[in-house]
């Protein structure tokens, strides 16, 4: 590959320079020529400007005016000497969505209308935006990276109602599927239709692997289900003896 300036080694080109750049300004850059295309399209290079991204807490109310929940992205800024009013600006408003499932940055939406649901996926770093139309006849039950491809992924079950009733679309099958995002391909069949006992439940993601507790009052009882997010298989662990009920809490 050419280097990107005459003159100019391309590691300073890149590691100094091109990474320093806000998130929104690095995707400009690769309309510059391909081999900055080229250079900027590594997940080292588009992972880095992360570790410099503001905190960005959100806020999931209820708007009982319309009766519909609002969603709202706004970014905390720690700078020094702020008032409380600068340090927290709207960068976007979504109405009839909810937070669903969040992982390094990347947010996976969903509409309230629980007979015409849609999932969207949200950067809010760049403010990009996109619809999920693969995804309409699952539920999201988990968001992972997966680390041997650099994928992020979304472990999905097909809607228990049409599980139940025998009302599945062709070609699609009962079990636990796994999508990746930016693919135009389908969800993809893994199988284990056994975990549908927790795949509407909360989980955690912790060390590479998406979590669930299944407590007392569960059949199987103080059970942790853990879904390896490399191997993409699932397996059981036991649960530590806690002398009343509990839930999964992940810190970092």
């Amino acid at each position: 590959m050419a280097p990107l300036h005459r003159g100019l080694p391309d590691e300073i080109a890149i590691c100094e320079i091109l990474i320093r750049l806000d998130p929104k300004a690095l995707l400009r850059c690769r309309a510059v020529c391909r081999s900055w295309l080229r250079a900027t399209s590594t997940r080292r290079i588009s992972c880095r400007p992360h570790g410099r991204q503001p905190t960005l807490p959100l806020l999931n109310g209820y708007n009982g005016d319309v009766d519909d929940q609002t969603l709202d992205i706004i970014p905390l800024d720690h700078q020094t000497g702020l008032v409380a009013s600068d340090q927290l600006q709207s960068i976007a408003r979504l109405d009839g969505m909810h937070l669903l499932r969040s992982c390094d940055g990347l947010l996976i939406l969903c509409t309230n209308n629980m007979d015409d649901r849609h999932y969207a996926i949200c950067n809010p770093a760049t403010r990009q935006y996109a619809p999920l139309r693969q995804i309409d006849d699952f539920e999201v039950s988990g968001m992972y990276l997966h680390r041997s491809t650099g994928e992020y992924r979304l472990l999905l079950y097909p809607w228990p109602a049409r599980v139940m009733n025998a009302e599945l679309p062709h070609g699609l099958h009962d079990g636990c599927h796994v999508f990746t995002l930016g693919s135009c391909e389908p969800p993809r069949h893994i199988g284990w239709p056994e975990a549908r006992e927790v795949m509407f439940e909360a989980n955690v993601l912790f060390r590479g692997s998406l979590l669930w507790y299944m407590g007392p009052e569960n059949i199987k009882k103080d059970i942790i289900r853990v879904f390896d997010t490399t191997a993409e298989s699932f397996r059981h662990m036991q649960a530590p003896v806690l002398p009343g009920p509990a839930r999964l809490t992940c810190l970092k």
